[in-house]
């Protein structure tokens, strides 16, 4: 047998070890199976009090701790942009703990918790949408910061949902209102183009999603925002822009 060169031995040498591939690559401080660098680069994500296995936790004073967000799950993007569509027929079914979690992230959620970026574009970093969910058991406002629904209103005001009748059917609304305080352009009506602008990628991230998962959903701009700013609570520089139906379609 040749004798092996110092090269050869080294070669050898790396064969032999098993290949693990990290998100960190060569500055993982632990190059082995048991590394914890992803786990330490969302650091910021483990200080929300996020509910475990895919069920909500309400406390005494009404605020649901969502399950967090699957983010792994659904289908092939280009099929999600291939099946999206607008539906007005919901059955009754309530949605999953899981998939109101979901709706709320993709919608404006923190997906860079070391920047506190979200999942959508907002004209110079302003995040200024908020994300308000109303069911059958109240009227909520989504703390994206912790991924809580915290209480607004009890009661099912899904009748006042939007001037459709369908509206009132759907087990989820979502409104997304601008707030224009947090914005940073000064000037009015760039305030109004781009909340609208950001209030429309909101629109349709939940688009995608309900593809991916095979609900049903339309955006909606017929409503009374008089009507639904008193529910929500809003202040004066919050301003209502679009409704968001989500539901089961029918069963056909």
């Amino acid at each position: 047998m040749m004798p092996l060169t110092p090269k050869l031995a080294l070669a050898s040498l790396l064969v032999s070890l098993p290949l693990t591939l990290s998100a960190c690559g060569d500055k993982c401080p632990t190059p082995d199976q048991t590394c914890n660098c992803s786990a330490a680069a969302k650091a910021g994500e483990s200080a929300a009090p996020v509910s475990p296995d895919g069920k909500s936790t309400v406390a005494e004073d009404g605020t649901i701790t969502l399950p967090a967000p699957d983010k792994v799950g659904g289908i092939p993007l280009m099929k999600a942009i291939s099946d999206r569509k607008s539906s007005r027929a919901y059955r009754p079914q309530a949605l999953s703990d899981q998939m109101i979690s979901d709706l709320v992230w993709v919608s404006a959620g923190i997906n860079r918790p070391e920047k506190g970026g979200i999942t959508i574009p907002t004209a110079m970093g302003s995040k200024e949408i908020d994300v308000y969910v109303m069911t059958d058991k109240g009227v909520f406002f989504y703390k994206s910061d912790s991924h809580q629904l915290i209480p607004v209103e009890k009661g099912d005001h899904r009748s006042i949902a939007g001037k459709q009748e369908f509206a009132a059917q759907a087990p989820v609304t979502l409104f997304f209102v601008a707030d224009h305080a947090r914005m940073k352009p000064k000037d009015e009506e760039a305030r109004k183009s781009f909340g609208a602008m950001t209030a429309a990628y909101a629109s349709e991230n939940v688009y995608l999603y309900c593809a991916s998962k095979g609900l049903a959903t339309v955006v909606r701009a017929a409503i009374d925002k008089d009507a639904l700013s008193a529910l929500l609570k809003l202040r004066p520089e919050q301003k209502l822009l679009l409704a968001q139906s989500v539901g089961y379609a029918p069963e056909e």
